[in-house]
């Protein structure tokens, strides 16, 4: 009975925030956050990440708040976020292809 109870009980609900951002504007900024972590993770100097941080922020006239309301709220839903988060890795996919593809041209001058 116990079991019944737990697996009926209500998910917690996010109430939708007042200011949420359009989901391709919420895309956009993921993207763009989820490049900063990469950065992050090669130990670029924290102020470096933080001033591009502010950078993305600006480019899409979002505030820090907005941006993080908005991904509370759609992380609430979560087949709607994996469908959400899989354009982003599928955005960093095509975006890491093009530097790779840049590089290897920039590879062939420097050995012509």
């Amino acid at each position: 009975m116990l079991i019944i109870a737990s697996a009926c009980k209500e998910k917690e609900i996010i109430p939708k925030p007042e200011n949420l951002l359009n989901e391709a504007l919420y895309i956009d900024v993921f993207t763009e956050m989820e490049l900063l972590k990469v950065y992050q993770n090669q130990k670029v100097s924290f102020a470096i990440i933080d001033s591009l941080y502010d950078e993305v922020l600006v480019k899409y006239d979002v505030d820090g708040e907005q941006f993080m309301e908005a991904h509370r709220y759609y992380q609430a839903q979560i087949e709607d976020q994996q469908r959400r988060v899989d354009t982003v890795i599928a955005r960093l996919k095509k975006e890491l292809n093009r530097i790779e593809e840049i590089q290897n041209r920039a590879d062939s001058l420097d050995n012509e």
